[in-house]
C-alpha cells in the first residue's frame, strides 16, 4: 500500500448550509470558477474523534488530522468561519480488495455524492491569480461550492484551503476571501456553520442529521 512520502499541511474554513444564497452563488459563478465531474466519496466517522478524517475515493484512502485551531476568523461583519489547521495523507488502495471492500462496507461510513464548483488561485505572484484546477503552484488556495447528497438529504459546502509556506497560508486565506467577495459581495456565513468535513459526518453518522447550530435556513 502505497502512501505519500509526506504529508500536505493545510489551512482550512469550511461551512455547511442546508441551501445556497443568491450572492453565494454568484460568488462561484464569478472568473476562474470550473464544474467538476460529479463524483462519490466514502466517509468514515471515526467514533469519539471529530479531528480525524477518513476518506475513500478512485482507489485511494485519505487521511485528515487537525493538529490546530485558529479560532472564528471574520472577513466581514457578516462572514465568520472557524479556522483549523490540518495535516494530510494519501495511500493507494485500489491494489488491496480486502481492506478496499472492508471500508467501503464499514458501518460508519457515509456515500456522499458531490457536484462541485472549484477555483483555484495561485499566489506565487504577491496577488491572487486564477488558474487551471490542473495546476499546481507552490503557494495556493482553493474554493469550492459543492452540493452534497447524502442519507436522503440535501447540504451545500463552502470551503476554502490554502497551502503551502505554512507562514503565509493564513493571509493566503484571507487574501482569498476578499478576491471572491471584490465584485459579489460577502456571503451571510457564521462561525455556527462553520465547521469541517470530518465534525459533519460525525453528527451525521451519530444522530442521522446535523446538529440544529449547523443547519442555515
Amino acid at each position: 500500500m502505497a502512501a505519500t512520502d509526506e504529508s500536505l499541511q493545510i489551512t482550512e474554513v469550511r461551512w455547511f448550509i442546508s441551501r445556497v444564497s443568491r450572492r453565494l452563488d454568484r460568488i462561484a459563478a464569478g472568473p476562474g470558477w470550473c464544474t467538476a465531474a460529479p463524483r462519490t466519496d466514502r466517509y468514515l466517522s471515526v467514533e469519539g474523534n471529530h479531528r480525524v478524517g477518513l476518506k475513500l475515493r478512485d482507489g485511494k484512502l485519505e487521511i485528515k488530522v487537525q493538529y490546530a485551531s485558529m479560532g472564528p476568523l471574520s472577513f466581514s461583519p457578516t462572514f465568520c468561519g472557524v479556522v483549523q489547521r490540518w495535516s494530510k495523507w494519501s495511500s493507494d488502495v485500489s491494489g488491496f480488495d480486502g481492506l478496499r471492500k472492508g471500508l467501503l462496507l464499514a458501518g460508519t461510513g457515509i456515500d456522499v455524492r458531490k457536484h462541485r464548483r472549484l477555483l483555484k488561485l495561485s499566489f506565487e505572484g504577491g496577488a491572487p491569480l486564477p488558474v487551471d484546477l490542473a495546476a499546481s503552484p507552490m503557494d495556493g488556495c482553493t474554493a469550492e461550492l459543492t452540493e452534497l447528497e447524502c442519507m436522503g438529504q440535501t447540504w451545500w459546502t463552502f470551503g476554502l484551503e490554502a497551502y503551502g509556506e505554512l507562514e503565509t497560508q493564513r493571509a493566503n486565506l484571507i487574501s482569498t476571501a476578499i478576491h471572491l467577495c471584490a465584485d459579489a459581495g460577502a456571503p451571510e456565513l457564521d462561525a455556527l456553520t462553520s465547521c469541517s468535513y470530518p465534525q459533519w459526518v460525525h453528527r451525521l453518522a451519530a444522530e442521522g442529521v446535523a446538529a440544529p447550530g449547523h443547519v442555515r435556513q
